[in-house]
């Protein structure tokens, strides 16, 4: 039997990650709203999956074609997040702690691709999945990542999803750390926007 190397996958063009992006929808979701966002079957506890779903639902159920328009391999999701869902993990933590077995519930949805299945599967986007964690300052990240996707000729849209929660007395000493002098999440929230790649001028 014979075998043959790996084929490197191909490289996306020079300067790809400067790509122009044109956003074609976008929706925001937040604890603070009246009413807040609807619960998610299979996610308890935590305000982080129903933001997500939210905010992504906002944004593909006004997208041009509406949610038709963004099923399939050509839509891909990138979700970013500095410190992810803070309230699961505090919760299984502290139930650890206190010598309790947490609830499989959280460990499921501790992962913070956990609820992106949810909204790829209601959607039916089966493009790619990634999901980044940013560090305070370095933003910019996501949008990189969605040009490097669109470049790689195989995403016809990207679907970037930015939350973040807000701080509580365990991670806020964390942020003070990494940006000493940056601003601290005070609400929940999500933004959701679907973008594609800006066609060339003529």
């Amino acid at each position: 039997m014979t075998t043959r190397p790996p084929r490197a996958s191909p490289r996306p063009p020079e300067g790809a990650g400067n790509a122009q992006l044109e956003a074609l929808a976008q929706g925001v979701s937040s604890t603070a709203d009246t009413p807040g966002p609807p619960a998610v079957s299979g996610f308890a506890f935590s305000p982080f999956g129903p933001l997500v779903a939210e905010a992504a639902a906002r944004c593909l159920n006004t997208a041009p074609g509406g949610p038709e328009a963004v099923a399939g391999p050509g839509t891909a999701v990138v979700l970013v997040t500095t410190f992810g869902d803070t309230v699961t993990a505090d919760a299984v933590t502290l139930a650890l702690a206190e010598g309790r077995t947490p609830s499989p519930v959280l460990f499921f949805q501790s992962v913070p691709t956990s609820i992106l299945g949810h909204i790829t599967r209601v959607f039916r986007i089966t493009g790619p999945m990634v999901c980044l964690s940013e560090l305070p300052g370095t933003e910019g990240h996501g949008e990189t990542t969605a040009r490097l996707l669109l470049a790689s000729g195989t995403t016809e849209r990207v679907l970037l999803i930015e939350v973040e929660l807000a701080a509580g007395p365990r991670d806020s000493p964390v942020r003070a750390h990494l940006q000493p002098s940056g601003p601290v999440p005070r609400s929940d929230r999500a933004t959701a926007t679907l973008f594609h790649r800006e066609a060339p001028s003529q």
